[in-house]
């Protein structure tokens, strides 16, 4: 979701206020599995709620194909990077689009495990 924050500041010529938003415009997956590749998804991605189920589907969606186990730390470390776009405006009416867009990079240590089954008749 955007986000929004605003500022007053007093000056010689009168209160000047402005307001910043910034927007995320994409999120890069790197889940931290050997060989794996960065997944990269338009928007923030889908917030998962307890509604969806664990069936959920999502264009930005990844499965491991092994165990953590294949590590010294039985985790594999996966990074979120959340790519914005910052506008501002201010009472002025000045405003615009920054010219570099901005980064929140997030880890998470992630455990994955194996389930094997043997069928039999």
């Amino acid at each position: 979701k955007p986000v929004s924050a605003e500022a007053t500041v007093a000056t010689p010529a009168g209160p000047l206020s402005m307001s910043v938003t910034a927007e995320p415009l994409r999120l890069v997956f790197d889940p931290g599995e050997p060989d794996s590749a960065l997944l990269t998804c338009a928007g923030p991605g889908q917030e998962w709620r307890p509604a969806l189920g664990e069936d959920a589907e999502s264009a930005c969606m990844y499965s491991y194909r092994h165990s953590s186990e294949i590590t010294e730390t039985d985790t594999f470390l996966a990074r979120w990077i959340t790519i914005w776009r910052v506008t501002w405006t201010a009472s002025s009416g000045a405003g615009g689009v920054l010219d570099e867009e901005f980064l929140t990079i997030t880890e998470q240590a992630i455990n994955v495990q194996e389930i094997q089954a043997l069928i039999t008749d």
